[in-house]
């Protein structure tokens, strides 16, 4: 995606002539900052993705679970206040989240007769082993749920930082910052290459870390690679076609999330990115989107969607100006000076 920024900056610094003095008086250092949080945040996804279902990654990522996340930190980075409705709305979400997640973490089982028939016919020190590897499987699937959610972290600590770092900076243009800060978040997916090899959180080792970034490249391109190094990786000529779409939707996520920063706030960025919590989970749920790798839908899904978005609803009505501004009382002084001058 870097082409892409680099062409819209060129466009906006040589053919518009909207790069100057204020774009030069940004302290690079602060889109330093915005880049490695961003690139931190990309790293908790790609980790966990694989171990975690696509309905939870819709939950779990920067979807309703930013906006108390992004309330907490506001307030202590940012002194902002907030009323009763606000945290009314966040226990809301919260009870939601806990509802979409249940069938997650502890899965229903679809055929409790059958199961129940064959519990019956294992021994006692087999039933012991299986409990074991079921607490197990459950802790892990908890430590893969609460990786994705870390990646929330250093994406909600961007969005506020931008809100406190750049909105100084009248007409700023939008180009500078992308291009700049996803040029230091590059930089910083870099250093973290190593981090994929460590034994039981990555997927490699020492020796092959750059190699599967060259076998990487070769599947975007259609190219087979070794099962040994991705055995489930689906590489044909459509490969690079879905990184297309990719690659466009995250450009347009970036200009998106950045100009509602730059001209609204950060937890308002928030409440917007909420919106995609029901379509993901229901996208995921669609076999002609999802092929093989459909997900169930059940019904803590559903009613998980009316909760959180009841929550989002209430604190977006009460976070609108019009409902917390009130209009200024005419003075008795004031009147009688208005009906003195008729």
């Amino acid at each position: 995606f870097m082409p892409f920024f680099f062409i819209f900056l060129c466009y906006s610094w040589f053919i518009k002539r909207e790069i100057g003095k204020t774009e030069y008086e940004v302290p690079q250092n602060r889109l330093v900052v915005i880049g490695v949080l961003t690139a931190l945040n990309g790293g908790f996804i790609i980790f966990a993705n694989p171990h975690v279902p696509g309905i939870s990654q819709a939950i779990l990522g920067p979807t309703v679970v930013s906006i108390p996340l992004g309330m907490v930190l506001s307030f202590i980075l940012l002194r902002r206040k907030y009323n009763i409705i606000h945290y009314i709305s966040v226990v809301i979400i919260l009870i939601g989240l806990a509802i979409a997640l249940y069938p997650q973490i502890f899965p229903p089982d679809d055929n409790p007769s059958s199961s129940e028939s064959s519990n019956a016919s294992i021994s006692t020190s087999e039933s012991s082993n299986n409990d074991s590897n079921k607490y197990k499987d459950i802790m892990i699937k908890i430590f893969w749920d609460l990786v994705f959610f870390s990646s929330t972290v250093p994406l909600v600590l961007a969005y506020i930082y931008e809100e406190k770092a750049l909105t100084q900076y009248k007409n700023l243009n939008l180009n500078w910052i992308i291009y700049w800060s996803n040029l230091y978040q590059i930089f910083t997916i870099i250093l973290l290459f190593p981090v994929d090899a460590i034994p039981g959180f990555g997927t490699t080792d020492f020796s092959h870390l750059f190699s599967h970034q060259k076998y990487g490249f070769y599947c975007i391109v259609g190219y087979d690679i070794p099962s040994d190094v991705c055995g489930n990786c689906d590489c044909s000529s459509t490969t690079i076609l879905y990184y297309a779409l990719f690659v466009i939707g995250y450009v347009g996520n970036t200009f998106c999330s950045i100009g509602v920063i730059k001209h609204g706030n950060a937890t308002f960025s928030l409440i917007i990115q909420a919106i995609v919590l029901p379509v993901s989970e229901f996208a995921f749920s669609s076999s002609f989107l999802m092929g093989k790798y459909v997900e169930k839908l059940y019904w803590e899904n559903y009613l998980s969607v009316v909760i959180l978005l009841i929550g989002v609803i209430i604190y977006r009505i009460k976070d609108n100006p019009q409902y917390r501004t009130k209009k200024p009382k005419k003075s008795l002084s004031t009147t009688k000076l208005i009906n003195a001058q008729e």
